[in-house]
C-alpha cells in the first residue's frame, strides 16, 4: 500500500509540475510579463536547424541588431504576427535602419525589408518542442486535457488532504478533552 502510494504522489508532483511549467509558457507566450523580453511559438521551418519548427523562442529587446542576429520582427501585412529569421544585411532606407533578413533553410532572402520600428527584438534562445504543446494547450481541447483536468486532480487531493487533516485534529482534540475529563475525574 505504501508503494502505491509513493507512485501516486511522485504523479501528482509530475502533474504539479506539469500544470506550473505548462501554465508559465502559456501566460509567457500570451502576455507581455517580462518588461523587453518576449516569448513566441515558431511555426515554421525556416529558421531550421538552428531553431526547429514547434519551439518557443525567448526575444530581448534592444536598439541595435547587427548582420548575424537572428531578429523577431513583426509581418508588415499583419503586425500581430511575428517571424524570427537571421539579418544578412543592414542599410539605411529613407532615413531609416532597414534590415533584410532570410531564414536558414530558405533559398532567398526575403522579400520585404524589416525597419528598426518592426523588430520586436533579438532571439535569444529557443526551447525545442515547447511550443507545439503551447499550441495545444491554447486551443479548448488542450486547454481542458492539460489545464482543467490537472486542476481538478489537484484540488481535489487538496481538498481530501484538508479533510484528513481536519479529521486527523478533530479526533486528537477529542482525545485531549477525553484525557482531560478523565484527569479531573482521577
Amino acid at each position: 500500500m505504501k508503494t502505491v502510494k509513493k507512485i501516486l504522489n511522485i504523479i501528482y508532483d509530475i502533474l504539479f509540475g506539469l500544470l506550473i511549467i505548462i501554465a508559465g509558457f502559456i501566460i509567457l507566450t500570451s502576455f507581455n510579463v517580462i518588461k523587453g523580453y518576449h516569448f513566441y511559438v515558431v511555426m515554421s521551418g525556416s529558421m531550421e536547424p538552428k531553431i526547429h519548427t514547434g519551439s518557443v523562442v525567448t526575444v530581448q529587446e534592444e536598439t541595435n541588431y547587427n548582420i548575424g542576429d537572428v531578429i523577431t520582427a513583426k509581418m508588415p501585412e499583419t503586425p500581430s504576427e511575428t517571424y524570427s529569421h537571421r539579418v544578412v544585411n543592414k542599410e539605411t532606407l529613407d532615413g531609416q535602419v532597414a534590415y533584410t533578413t532570410k531564414g536558414d533553410a530558405n533559398d532567398s532572402t526575403d522579400p520585404d525589408v524589416v525597419y528598426q520600428y518592426n523588430v520586436v527584438g533579438k532571439v535569444l534562445f529557443s526551447i525545442p518542442v515547447i511550443g507545439y504543446v503551447m499550441n495545444f494547450a491554447k486551443q479548448p481541447a488542450g486547454f481542458i486535457l492539460m489545464i482543467v483536468v490537472p486542476t481538478i486532480i489537484i484540488v481535489s487531493s487538496e481538498i481530501n488532504n484538508i479533510k484528513t487533516y481536519i479529521k486527523e485534529m478533530w479526533e486528537k482534540r477529542k482525545l485531549n478533552s477525553k484525557n482531560k475529563k478523565d484527569e479531573v475525574k482521577a
